[in-house]
């Protein structure tokens, strides 16, 4: 029994070891090395946090750039990205647009349906046309003849919403009449 033996030779020598105490220069020497070592474990885990945090935020900037650049170069290659006169030509046009899809939903005539789909189709396929022509113009900057399609494709599709306005409104009219002949 080892554990014994040790036993007994410390309780033999008790009071040598309670006398003797380590010099100064040994627990200076200990505390030093205790603190480097505290100091290694905050040195290494502060890194880590802030390595973590520098990837997040990188990846979160990465983000926003490359959809800013996205956003940049479809804007930059659309009507608005050409001049100052032209962006006003486009948000006039887009406003309007979107005014008048405003104005054939909220018409109490208008139901969606099957009308609506096909609606909804046709215009994504001239959304389409449209991308196109922004592609070309990411090709060829400042062609006029793709400037004046680009033109035109609103006032196109704005011409349309107008004829389904009108319709829309014609409908509503004669409802309206038949409602009051009915009632008479």
């Amino acid at each position: 029994m080892p554990m014994d033996n040790l036993e007994r030779i410390f309780k033999q020598h008790e009071e040598m070891f309670n006398q003797e105490e380590p010099s100064q220069e040994h627990l200076t020497n200990f505390l030093d090395k205790l603190n480097k070592e505290k100091k290694k474990e905050r040195f290494f885990v502060l890194p880590l946090f802030l390595k973590v945090a520098a990837i997040a935020i990188f990846v979160a900037l990465s983000g926003v750039f490359g959809y800013r650049l996205h956003v940049y170069k479809i804007n930059k290659y659309g009507l608005g990205g050409i001049s100052p006169e032209y962006n006003e030509v486009e948000l006039y046009y887009t406003s309007n647009i979107n005014t008048q899809i405003k104005l054939i939903e909220n018409l109490e005539v208008y139901q969606p349906g099957q009308e609506h789909e096909l609606l909804c189709k046709e215009l994504q396929n001239m959304d389409k046309l449209y991308q196109q022509l922004k592609k070309e113009m990411m090709a060829n900057p400042g062609d006029e003849r793709l400037i004046q399609a680009m033109i035109k494709y609103y006032q196109a599709k704005s011409n349309i919403l107008n004829k389904i306005i009108e319709q829309l409104y014609q409908v509503k009219q004669q409802k309206a009449n038949n409602y009051e002949t009915t009632q008479i």
